[in-house]
């Protein structure tokens, strides 16, 4: 469907008795008819979605009815720009698709209305380059009169994953933080207790067997003398409340 035509650098390279030296995009330097244009793609070495409009007359035109959308981007396992789709509703007669200053040209037939993974030349470290730039070549004269519309593309199955994630993220954020606060709520409740030892079993007992209304007052003969006095007067860190009792006699 694309037959490679050259890869021209700013080296004179003689092959074959063809050669050719390219730092700009013009029709006499990519050796194409007369009757063709060329029209460089403004901010094509970034990565995205690009579109061009024209006329009739193949000049840039906003109200134009014949489109040609191309996309650049990397794709998984790639670290390399690459022209990744193209689609028009006109003939054209070849992408080119630089790196720096040297550019793979793909040629197509007049019937051809798209294409994919196109990719700049290679560079001496090794693998393709970046896309520079990218350039299309037309004829206003083979251009339809009535233009089809272009289809949507098909995007790949990662992309209709990342697409899903970045709509539904936002939206499932508030549900998940509400699941995972039920669910930390529900393990605590369902999480064991310490059993209750012996020792809290007597002191619960030691305390509730003492009666408060029989301990003597300070006025007694034998204050001090048994344990249960002792226990109106515990220690600084004592659980037990302190009991005061007062000598009204004399009032």
């Amino acid at each position: 469907m694309k037959k490679f035509i050259a890869i021209v650098s700013c080296l004179l390279i003689p092959l074959l008795g063809f050669a050719s030296i390219t730092t700009a995009a013009s029709t006499e330097e990519y050796n194409i008819p007369e009757s063709y244009q060329a029209y460089d793609i403004p901010g094509s070495n970034e990565k995205g979605m690009y579109s061009v409009t024209l006329n009739s007359s193949g000049a840039t035109d906003p109200n134009g009815l014949y489109t040609f959308v191309v996309e650049i981007d990397t794709k998984p396992g790639e670290i390399y720009t690459k022209v990744t789709s193209w689609q028009s509703n006109f003939p054209v007669y070849a992408v080119i698709v630089k790196s720096n200053n040297i550019y793979n040209m793909y040629q197509y037939h007049s019937s051809i209305r798209g294409d994919t993974d196109l990719n700049a030349p290679d560079i001496p470290e090794g693998g393709p380059g970046n896309v520079s730039e990218v350039t299309i070549i037309y004829n206003p004269e083979e251009f339809p009169d009535v233009p089809e519309a272009i289809p949507a593309p098909k995007p790949e199955p990662w992309e209709l994953v990342r697409n899903f994630l970045y709509r539904n993220l936002s939206i499932l954020a508030i549900p998940l933080v509400v699941a995972f606060f039920l669910l930390g709520n529900l393990i605590g409740r369902l999480r064991p207790r310490p059993a209750r030892t012996s020792n809290d079993t007597v002191e619960s007992n030691t305390t509730s067997s003492l009666n408060m209304d029989n301990l003597p007052s300070p006025t007694s003969t034998n204050y001090g003398n048994n344990d249960e006095t002792q226990l109106r007067t515990p220690s600084p860190y004592s659980r037990y409340p302190r009991n005061r009792h007062y000598d009204n006699t004399n009032q």
